[in-house]
């Protein structure tokens, strides 16, 4: 059974779901992946980059939750409490990122928060929805991974994070980095604006699966 969608987040919580209904998912594929909505101070939000699509944090909680929480309150990791950062900090080790990434940016002391934006979108700090905030037994159980991540995006350093996370779980992971790609980049294959990099893309993760077939 191979399972592939190209939003990865779905990706990763399906093939969680799978597993602990007894399927056996052979290959999950994740395409510039956002795996956690608990800390939005990560090197990749805090660095200048390109944007081409732009995303707002708060329509991403918006999405999920019928609630809504202002940019300011997520990106400042407003939205957590002290003792949940000091709890969910282990799922999301900033030396999983890459020194050049983390070179001048350390991770916040777990001293701020407010409890009442907190209780509004806890949900979101669910394995559902954050399949990054997992125990590394779970881990251990997820398929042969392809990860596909950009230089100019939100959610890079997420990828690299997950990818060691699986990593030092036994689990087999490729992972293709374009440091001078964007969110969103894949998609522009044919036409007027199409990119060599989005065939690029295309041509690795095909190879990929055919090589794993």
């Amino acid at each position: 059974m191979v399972f592939i969608i190209l939003c990865g987040a779905f990706t990763a919580v399906l093939s969680m779901k799978l597993i602990q209904n007894g399927y056996n998912p052979k290959i999950q594929v994740l395409i510039y992946p956002a795996l956690q909505l608990f800390d939005f101070m990560l090197p990749s939000y805090r660095q200048p980059f390109c944007q081409i699509a732009i995303v707002k944090m708060s329509d991403v909680i918006s999405s999920y939750l019928n609630t809504t929480v202002s940019d300011n309150d997520l990106l400042s990791n407003n939205h957590t409490t002290p003792e949940v950062k000091r709890s969910l900090a282990k799922y999301v080790p900033y030396d999983y990122i890459p020194a050049k990434y983390r070179q001048g940016i350390n991770p916040l002391e777990p001293v701020y928060g407010d409890a009442e934006i907190y209780l509004r979108v806890k949900l979101i700090f669910s394995p559902d929805i954050s399949p990054l905030l997992v125990e590394d037994k779970v881990l251990k159980l997820m398929p042969i991974t392809y990860i596909l991540s950009v230089g100019h995006d939100r959610f890079r350093d997420e990828a690299f994070i997950y990818e060691k996370r699986l990593e030092v779980n036994g689990v087999q992971v490729t992972h293709h980095h374009y440091e001078h790609s964007f969110h969103g980049a894949l998609q522009m294959l044919n036409g007027v604006a199409s990119l060599n990099i989005a065939n690029e893309m295309m041509e690795q993760i095909t190879d990929f699966l055919l090589k794993m077939a």
